[in-house]
Parts: structure tokens; C-alpha cells; sequence
């Protein structure tokens, strides 16, 4: 049964089909990680997180047919 993998790094977003059966990754995408917000404390990272959503239903979304093969 193959499922959908997410990985949020700082870097990339990556997503894959995983199969358990044969532990094999397919399909592997990724998309940069969403930039850091302007006008935040020198010391704060913050991150819009409507657009790491954005982000994971999109690489979600092209995996999915993938996954259902």
C-alpha cells in the first residue's frame, strides 16, 4: 500500500510516494521552502504558514495520482 510522504526541511519542501512494501521512494518532488517574512525582529524567523500549506497541498495534490496507481 503506498502512502504520501511530507518533509518540511528549512531548505525544501520534498514529498514522495512510499511504498512499504518494497521501502522504495517514488515520485520524489520538491519546492523551495516559502521566504522569510519582511519586517520581523532581527532575531525571529517567521514564515507565512498559509503559504507552506500552499506548498504541501500542492506537492500532495501531484503525488496523489501517483499514489492511487
Amino acid at each position: 500500500m503506498p502512502f504520501i510522504a511530507i518533509d518540511l526541511g528549512t531548505s525544501f519542501i520534498n514529498g514522495a510516494v512510499l511504498n512499504l512494501e518494497t521501502r522504495e521512494l517514488h515520485h520524489v518532488q520538491r519546492t523551495p521552502f516559502p521566504p522569510q517574512l519582511e519586517n520581523t525582529a532581527p532575531w525571529a524567523c517567521e514564515v507565512d504558514p498559509n503559504e507552506i500549506l500552499q506548498a504541501v497541498l500542492g506537492i500532495s495534490f501531484a503525488l496523489l495520482g501517483e499514489a492511487q496507481q
